[in-house]
């Protein structure tokens, strides 16, 4: 990786983007959370499961697992992703000495992505209800 640390514009318009990438892919992540629950919520109601005295497991039981389960997917998602999204930002500021508008390409190239997932989930979640 080039030595090039970038101008100190730069720095603040990546640290300012990977803030705001930050809140869309957290806004993102737990809109998909939700639909995804709303989805076993449902699947769960179509099952018959009745009480069992051997494993203790009721409907109920099942959907607070799920959801428990889906809040550590979703956290460590977001923790992973986050990192990249910096990684990735870092790194067009350290290029855009070859490529002056790298890192601005970057950003609207995760931003875009993001709107678009935030878009599609509060649609869905519409649709939902």
């Amino acid at each position: 990786m080039p030595d090039y640390q970038g101008t100190w514009r730069q720095r603040v318009v990546y640290i300012v983007a990977w803030l705001v990438s930050t809140v869309l892919l957290c806004v993102g992540l737990v809109l998909l959370r939700n639909l995804f629950m709303a989805l076993v919520t449902w699947g769960l109601g179509l099952l018959p499961l009745e009480y069992s005295w051997e494993t203790g497991a009721t409907l109920g039981w099942w959907q607070e697992f799920l959801n428990q389960l889906s809040w550590l997917f979703v956290a460590c998602l977001a923790a992973i992703l986050s990192v990249a999204i910096e990684y990735y930002y870092r790194k067009g500021i350290a290029q855009s000495e070859e490529t002056p508008h790298l890192l601005w390409q970057r950003i609207g190239r995760v931003m875009g992505i993001e709107v678009i997932v935030v878009a599609v989930g509060f649609g869905l979640s519409a649709l939902i209800g």
